[in-house]
């Protein structure tokens, strides 16, 4: 909220809401008393419609929320303030996050509302976060999860996994998914699972993904279909000085991406160790190199900035371009649309082993290695991955028969309603530039292929922003021409090692 919403209040005061707590503010003493949180209250704030007091006591709340399968559920509530001593007791566990999106906020809210013996409360770390430290909520957290006074379950959307397991600092969830009698690891998608499984155990579950691959230009790349790093580089050194790699990123960019896709081989923090100074990197930084100087879109570019991606890759006007599914329909243009007939190929990112996509892991939840109640924390992270839960989803569901419902959508046909109310059924389409291609319905072994094509996916690297910050500072010097690959390499080798030992 930029600016609370105003409602008025019992006597000389008004109710203040500003997305995360009520407050009520006395007119004319100018006094401000917090009366409650909202998630505290099991009340989704995104879903409040109107505030309205009876009394000092007494406040009621009408909430409408709208569901990914369509429709609205309104919902009133009534509020009492109610001594502490007087509410039902439960066994208390705390979640930390820097941030919870409103399906997981719903997922607690639920959670909370039916279970008698436990009660999720918020850590709230966005609340570290300042103008000029946007990253301290995710910091606090680290760090507390790291020295054992960390909150009982934690959201790992941003954070770096692979620290918090190599510290310690997570529980390995095995045992309790083997002996849970309503889930089992079938009922979910390996590929995300791989998020934040090492060493054959499991420390936390993924609760909604995105798939992102790259698409190559079938005149460029001829009869591959995959590709290693090194094959990559062979393949932009052969091409014209003129044809571009890909649109709108630029040296700093390609090179910050591509780190992160290859952080997991590059850095392992279990022990303390890098290999920025290998033939991979090196050949990371050379590719980069390819591409525009920062803020270096000119006008000699600026006029492809502005072309269709997947036409310029037809005509081998362009080498790549980024390919993103989130939904049943980007599905269908991947399987339907993007494909060698129309003169594209799903190349996917360069690997040595794997199909070559790349999977994004929103939200998943952790419990702590110090939790006292592991299995109270279940109880609660368990759900998070039910049907129930997981069919409200707005990316790709983690549980396996949700995301097959999902797919079912783009296999229907599309349909409208005319003015008389009769439906109308038309043929599935979309364009490429300016040319319209009939792609007709996902079907059910496109959807297989999907599935599979998902659980033999890479997961995309760690985010470290400080190791980020040292491999662009270095990096600089290379693309201005003032050092070579190599020696770059070996500063960033360095610092980065200094880095993990400070860390250790």
């Amino acid at each position: 909220y930029s600016s609370p919403s105003v409602y008025s209040g019992p006597d000389n005061t008004v109710l203040m809401n500003d997305g995360n707590y009520l407050y009520s503010l006395d007119i004319t003493t100018g006094e401000k008393e917090r009366l409650l949180s909202w998630l505290d209250a099991d009340i989704n704030s995104s879903n409040l419609q109107s505030v309205i007091s009876v009394d000092a006591d007494t406040i009621l709340v009408l909430l409408s929320s709208y569901h990914r399968n369509g429709g609205f559920t309104l919902e009133m509530g009534t509020l009492r303030r109610t001594p502490a001593e007087q509410m039902p007791q439960r066994t208390i566990l705390t979640l930390g996050a820097v941030y919870l999106n409103d399906i997981v906020q719903d997922a607690l809210i639920r959670f909370n509302r039916s279970s008698d013996t436990y009660r999720i409360t918020l850590v709230d770390y966005n609340s570290y976060n300042t103008e000029e430290d946007y990253m301290a909520g995710q910091k606090q957290l680290e760090r507390d999860l790291i020295s054992g006074t960390g909150p009982d379950l934690m959201c790992l959307n941003g954070d770096n996994a692979s620290k918090l397991i190599s510290k310690g600092a997570l529980a390995d969830l095995s045992a309790l998914l083997e002996k849970d009698p309503d889930l089992s690891e079938e009922q979910l998608l390996s590929g995300p699972l791989n998020a934040y499984r090492q060493d054959g155990k499991l420390y936390a579950l993924p609760f909604s993904f995105s798939l992102q691959t790259l698409y190559a230009s079938a005149r460029l790349v001829g009869d591959r279909d995959s590709w290693t790093f090194a094959q990559m580089k062979d393949v932009v050194d052969s091409l014209d000085p003129d044809v571009p790699l890909m649109q709108w990123y630029t040296q700093p960019d390609f090179l910050s991406f591509m780190t992160n896709v290859y952080m997991n081989s590059l850095v392992d923090y279990g022990t303390a160790s890098c290999s920025f100074d290998s033939d991979l990197f090196r050949q990371i930084l050379e590719v980069s190199a390819r591409l525009p100087a920062e803020n270096a879109m000119t006008e000699d570019n600026s006029e492809l900035m502005y072309q269709d991606e997947f036409s310029n890759l037809q005509s081998g006007d362009q080498l790549l371009a980024m390919g993103y599914a989130m939904d049943s329909y980007s599905v269908r243009s991947m399987f339907r649309l993007y494909t060698r007939e129309n003169g594209i190929v799903r190349i996917g990112y360069p690997t040595d082993s794997g199909n070559g996509a790349l999977l994004s892991v929103y939200n998943g939840i952790a419990i702590s290695s110090r939790c006292g109640d592991p299995d109270g924390a279940w109880s609660f992270l368990k759900t998070m991955v039910s049907p129930e839960v997981q069919q409200e989803v707005w990316e790709f569901p983690v549980n396996r028969a949700s995301l097959q419902s999902t797919l079912e959508e783009a296999m229907k046909q599309q349909s409208y309603q005319d003015e008389n109310g009769e439906t109308v059924y038309i043929e599935s389409s979309a364009w490429i530039g300016e040319t319209e291609y009939q792609t007709g319905e996902l079907t059910q072994e496109q959807a297989d292929e999907f599935i599979a094509y998902v659980d033999g996916a890479q997961i995309s690297g760690n985010y470290d922003t400080d190791i980020m910050e040292i491999v662009q500072e270095e990096a600089g010097a290379y693309f201005a021409g003032d050092k070579t690959a190599e020696e770059v390499s070996k500063l960033i080798q360095n610092r980065v090692t200094i880095y993990l030992g400070e860390t250790a």
